[in-house]
């Protein structure tokens, strides 16, 4: 079997404005450091992700900006952690007032994702699909 591209594709992107706010309105949520991670399921069956860094913590667009790069390539790269979930939009809210280098940013991504699919499978009754 081939190997699959690790892609972020337009349709993985979350960014409705509504489906933003019910998300950040009654989605569930956990803290992974440096992350705080937010979910709801969709009907859909891939996940969507929005990243955001506050403007609060980092003042200079170019922080945010390497920031949103280091977390969206540690996402592309890890995004087959979650392969066999039910579809969901997830929020990647980074709350770190330093800026963190790329490893360290992987680390913490991989920890959360994991930490998200152990939620999702075990308490919140989201249902998983199994690829069997």
């Amino acid at each position: 079997m081939p190997e699959r591209k690790a892609t972020f594709k337009k349709e993985e992107r979350l960014s409705s404005v509504t489906a933003i706010g019910t998300l950040f309105g009654s989605g569930l949520s956990h803290f992974c450091f440096p992350f705080k991670i937010f979910y709801k399921p969709n009907n859909l069956e891939y996940c969507r992700v929005v990243i955001s860094v506050p403007k609060r913590q980092h003042k200079r667009a170019v922080e945010r900006n390497l920031l949103k790069r280091r977390i969206r390539e540690s996402y592309r790269l890890n995004k087959e952690m979650l392969s066999g979930m039910a579809g969901m939009d997830i929020a990647v809210v980074y709350l770190a007032s330093g800026i963190c280098e790329f490893p360290e940013i992987d680390k913490s991504l991989k920890n959360a994702l994991a930490r998200l699919k152990e939620n999702c499978t075990k308490d919140s009754g989201t249902p998983v699909h199994n690829t069997d």
